[in-house]
């Protein structure tokens, strides 16, 4: 697949370049957006915030078990099989709440930040597909996508994106 984006992004080059005139073309970088507009900060710090707050749970939850599972190795010489029966199906039961949470959590992750993503990815999908037609660009590059190894500045608008993306935001 990568072959191919490559391949096709290369021959897009290759177009452009011998129609310089009618193909005008830009590249952004969408990561960068991400990390240094107000949206993407924004964003950023909700899911910082939930994600110490997970972490946290997961690590309440961790250190259950390790106390369980030292107290079951720390058992008397004398216990008997149901006691020590009883204790590993303790463990058991707390190793499955362990594991259900993280996937519990991994879950509302990935929904939270894809909650939280889309309305700045259509912002910016609406930004771009203004300030194309403003500029008359053929096509806008997302270089953290087509795997460009190298972009002339002057072909960037990361800056100009964000700029946009960051009015009448507080």
């Amino acid at each position: 697949m990568f072959k191919y984006s490559f391949i096709l992004t290369l021959l897009l080059l290759v177009i452009a370049n011998t129609f310089a005139e009618d193909f005008k073309f830009a590249v952004v970088n969408t990561d960068r957006i991400l990390e240094e507009s107000k949206d993407g900060k924004k964003v950023q710090g909700i899911l910082s915030a939930l994600e110490e707050e997970w972490n946290s749970q997961i690590n309440s939850k961790e250190s259950q078990y390790k106390a369980a599972y030292d107290a079951y190795l720390n058992q008397p010489p004398m216990a008997t099989e149901e006691f020590k029966k009883q204790k590993e199906e303790e463990l058991s039961q707390l190793e499955e709440e362990y594991l259900a949470l993280q996937k519990e959590i991994n879950k509302k992750a990935q929904k939270k930040q894809n909650e939280l993503l889309l309305p700045i990815f259509e912002k910016l999908g609406a930004i771009t597909d203004n300030i194309a037609k403003q500029k008359n660009y053929r096509a806008i590059f997302d270089v953290t996508l087509t795997g460009f190894v190298y972009v002339d500045s002057t072909l960037d608008i990361t800056d100009i994106i964000i700029q946009e993306m960051d009015k009448g935001v507080k």
